[in-house]
């Protein structure tokens, strides 16, 4: 807590959507040092969200779009989806950049990222400079599992050990380790749910 304090809760099931990487070494008495180590391999890519407020709807006629030639890889486009801005009559874009083409531009600060996001957007002929109202940088350390070779085996090991304990579930694409949309994110915690309910009974 923020004074420091420590609070003990008595639980029944544990839902867990933390990268497993920091979830396995929670656990007292520790896992084995294989486990340990299995956790310490699972590696995410960091990701990195600018949010560009403009004076334009829409911008595209699409939700989503990826891209190769630009600093982002994909452009969504939320405010085609329905979502409402105020004031009214703009767009909402978000520019997805992994961290590879972060450094390989080096580009680090919020100001360069949203320099170059409109510089690239401007090149695209999607907007002008004098569109742009408002910009944001959402940074997330851990957003993409990254599937080194024997990854398999590593989760394997890890799952082994989470159902030994059978009241704790990892989930989502962090804490299940898999690449998964938010459709199938939502059917995971429904499934974790349902088997926790089946063990209960």
């Amino acid at each position: 807590s923020e004074n420091g304090s420590t609070e003990v809760l008595d639980v029944e099931k544990i839902v867990s959507t933390i990268p497993i990487r920091y979830l396995i070494p929670l656990f007292s008495p520790s896992p084995n040092s294989d486990i340990l180590q299995s956790a310490s391999r699972l590696k995410y890519l960091p990701l990195t969200v600018c949010g560009l407020l403009v004076k334009r709807n829409p911008v595209r006629e699409a939700i989503l779009t990826y891209y190769r030639d630009a600093v982002y890889n994909r452009l969504s486009e939320p405010t085609y989806h329905g979502l409402q801005t105020s004031p009214e009559n703009r767009s909402i874009l978000l520019a997805e950049m992994t961290d590879y083409t972060l450094q390989e531009q080096n580009l680090t600060s919020n100001e360069d990222i949203v320099r170059k996001v409109i510089e690239d957007l401007v090149k695209e002929n999607l907007i002008t400079q004098e569109e742009v109202e408002d910009s944001c940088v959402f940074r997330y350390k851990e957003a993409y599992p990254i599937y080194h070779i024997g990854f398999q085996k590593d989760l394997a090991r890890i799952r082994e050990y989470l159902d030994h304990l059978g009241n704790v579930h990892s989930t989502g694409r962090q804490g299940a380790f898999c690449y998964v949309n938010t459709h199938a994110t939502m059917q995971m915690a429904i499934s974790s749910v349902r088997e926790m309910e089946r063990r209960r009974n």
